[in-house]
């Protein structure tokens, strides 16, 4: 068999088309539209091949054609094409071909050394045409850049085997990219970066931590989502991917990262119309630089915060503003706090359970044991850390936090407020503290309690009851 990359002289030749889908030619792909033989059908375009490499039938698959091509270059690509041109011999790799073909496709993290293939091959965790690099592979060989997928295959094809089997020769073509992938996967099991899933609407609401970037050059304006981390503990259907900056956060919609593509054991996602959407969120929107506009730029998104230049730019209109300097505030439905993750440490948690067993045999049935177990064996206390009640809304209670100047001459102004929270409020210097008086209270918070008066409180914890309100000037203790 011999490859040729496609173009429009082959147009009126018999030919297999292997990952893409080119017209007038036997189809070996799992793109959408595909006409690939039922009976080799697989996940990936390289299981397809390896299929048909094994297949008793193969003759009659291909139809005896000679002339293998593709469209596009990318790591699934050039896999599939060497399995179909390798023939049966392909197949004492392919535990190292299809995860590797998943890592470049659908950012499947499957082990290391597959994602270190794929990026050696096509230089990012998902092919984008905001990929800045190219084939790491192509450029080595070549000794320079390589722009042209016809020359990028010459380059790769003969290098595959040794690349999937000794990915360690070729560390300095994969490391900058794996890094950046064993970051953001770090970030996430160390919970800096988070997936919060809304199983009723299927969305996953992924929130990335800026750190995780910082030391390996991201850049959301310029550079793709770190796709593999996301892929890895997003579950659902559709992802919205918010990246905090300096300069405020970068927001995306993206459909999961194998949905581009006809596959047999995932489910299909279903593309919405977001429209609506995006007209919503462009009349709240405050950032007269940047537009919600619906995106698929990429093959698997759906719509991105975008500036004039075409690239995602700050958003700002999702994120609330405190209501006091330096202090924390309090959300509207929709926006986002400013409350860092692990702001606050709670007490220490230590335990140590000891256990001593002995056992005697009687029978070879039956045998005597005897336990001792203790549980907390020094007795050391475990003081617990009251739970947040999520979803507290300044629409909701109304409420409106006093100055250091209204409540006390010395006090720092108060940094929290509290709406149907359980938990204590930490004011601050409350040297001594004027009477608060009734000034128009939201009835719907029922009626004050007594006033706090003056001299009552100093360098103290409002500990009184589990909900304590500033509202509309008035101080309130829901028990």
């Amino acid at each position: 068999m011999r490859f040729e990359f496609y173009h429009a002289g082959i147009d009126e030749v018999p030919k297999l088309s292997v990952d893409g889908t080119v017209a007038n030619s036997v189809h070996f792909s799992h793109w959408q539209g595909n006409e690939t033989p039922a009976e080799v059908k697989a996940v990936t375009s390289t299981e397809i091949a390896l299929n048909l490499v094994a297949s008793p039938n193969r003759g009659r698959l291909t139809q005896n054609i000679e002339l293998v091509t593709n469209n596009h270059f990318d790591t699934d690509g050039v896999l599939s094409v060497w399995t179909v041109m390798s023939g049966e011999r392909a197949l004492e790799f392919r535990d190292l071909l299809i995860p590797a073909a998943e890592a470049g496709d659908f950012s499947e993290y499957t082990n290391e050394n597959a994602v270190r293939s794929s990026i050696a091959i096509q230089g990012s965790d998902q092919a984008s045409p905001d990929d800045e690099t190219g084939s790491p592979l192509a450029r080595y060989l070549a000794g320079e850049a390589v722009d042209d997928d016809t020359r990028s295959y010459e380059l790769v094809l003969p290098e595959v085997e040794h690349l999937l089997t000794k990915i360690d020769d070729y560390e300095p073509l994969w490391r900058d990219g794996w890094e950046r992938i064993a970051r953001a996967l770090e970030s996430f099991e160390q919970g800096a970066s988070q997936v919060e899933e809304y199983s009723d609407s299927h969305l996953s609401v992924i929130t990335l931590a800026p750190e995780m970037f910082s030391g390996s050059g991201f850049n959301p304006t310029r550079h793709a989502a770190p796709y593999t981390a996301i892929s890895r503990y997003a579950r659902g259907t559709l992802y919205l991917i918010a990246t905090p900056r300096g300069d405020g956060w970068y927001y995306r919609f993206d459909y999961p990262y194998y949905s581009w593509a006809e596959t047999l054991v995932r489910p299909r996602i279903k593309r919405h119309d977001l429209t609506a959407l995006m007209s919503r969120l462009n009349e709240i929107e405050s950032n007269a630089e940047g537009k919600w506009k619906l995106d698929s730029s990429e093959m698997t998104s759906a719509a991105k915060f975008i500036g004039p230049d075409g690239r995602g730019a700050p958003n700002n209109a999702l994120t609330c503003a405190p209501l006091v300097s330096g202090g924390f505030c309090n959300p509207q439905p929709g926006t986002v706090g400013n409350l860092p993750r692990n702001a606050f440490n709670g007490p220490a948690f230590f335990n140590w359970d000891l256990g001593i067993i002995k056992g005697f045999p009687i029978t070879e049935s039956k045998k005597l044991e005897f336990r001792v177990e203790m549980f907390n064996a020094p007795n050391h206390p475990t003081f617990a850390v009251q739970p947040f009640n999520k979803g507290a809304t300044a629409e909701r209670c109304n409420l409106s936090v006093r100055t250091a100047q209204e409540t006390s001459k010395s006090a720092a102004a108060i940094g929290v407020a509290a709406c149907n929270q359980p938990h204590r409020i930490y004011a601050g210097r409350l040297s001594p503290l004027r009477s608060w008086r009734r000034e128009g209270c939201d009835s719907s918070v029922g009626e004050p309690k007594k006033p706090v008066q003056a001299g009552a409180a100093r360098n103290r914890a409002i500990k009184s009851c589990n909900q304590t309100l500033i509202v509309d000037g008035c101080y309130t203790c829901a028990e």
